[in-house]
């Protein structure tokens, strides 16, 4: 794993330096990203009747700082680090349920010297599965982990993202988590939507929507909210991504 990381080790020494004293205190260098990544990908492994399944979805979060230090070079770290995960895959005949995809964030609760790894399963279809319910599914060879059934009585969301595709989720579960992370039932790509943006979630009135203190706001039919009743045919808009409420299936 280090000589894969060794092409982008110099450049990011190179740019630690500008943000703090190496020699007060210890700065995260790419072969720390790469371990964390290979815990992560250990610590989440699931296993079928025949196959081992690792996450396939991962975001690194970082302070500020060092993350800021390592834009300039990111596309390359994450491909070097994209390629370790898929060799160390190669060498375990361990099994994706779609694409590897690293992405970068930040969190400013954690110091500069720490790394939290956040990894989740998602299907080519834009599903994802949380651990819970179905285990892996060999049927077909297309989809591998089953999504929740629908409810009959839930309601479920219609999104439209902001590079124009579709994708429906139920809301099947009492909390439903929409924003970037891959904690969340509802993943969204739009930048302008925050990790965790807002959650929807079940109660005797209805469904409730309540914004997560997000960064550009939570808008249901224009109006701006924190929380509220969501009524039949609601239209919430998070950054450029439309979302429409159905009470029903």
């Amino acid at each position: 794993m280090r000589q894969v990381l060794d092409t982008v080790l110099g450049m990011w020494d190179s740019m630690i330096l500008r943000i703090g004293n190496p020699a007060k205190s210890r700065h995260v260098e790419p072969i720390d990203l790469g371990r964390a990544l290979l815990k992560t990908m250990d610590s989440k492994r699931k296993i079928s009747i025949s196959k081992v399944y690792v996450p396939n979805e991962y975001t690194i979060l970082l302070h500020p700082n060092p993350a800021a230090a390592v834009r300039s070079l990111e596309q390359t770290l994450l491909e070097e680090l994209k390629g370790v995960l898929l060799e160390k895959a190669e060498k375990e005949s361990l099994s994706f349920i779609g694409p590897v995809h690293i992405v970068l964030d930040t969190d400013d609760q954690l110091t500069p010297s720490e790394i939290h790894v956040e990894a989740a399963f998602r299907e080519q279809d834009g599903g994802y599965w949380d651990g819970s319910g179905e285990r892996p599914s060999l049927e077909g060879g297309t989809r591998i982990f089953r999504l929740l059934e629908r409810d009959s009585q839930s309601g479920h969301l219609i999104v439209t993202h902001h590079d124009g595709t579709y994708a429906e989720y139920p809301l099947s579960k009492s909390l439903t988590k929409i924003g970037r992370g891959p904690q969340c039932t509802v993943q969204l790509t739009d930048p302008k939507a925050s990790r965790l943006h807002a959650t929807v979630r079940r109660h005797q009135q209805g469904y409730v929507i309540k914004d997560n203190n997000s960064t550009n706001g939570t808008f249901v039919n224009g109006t701006a909210i924190t929380e509220t009743v969501l009524a039949p045919e609601d239209v919430i808009q998070i950054g450029n991504s439309i979302i429409e409420f159905h009470p029903h299936a």
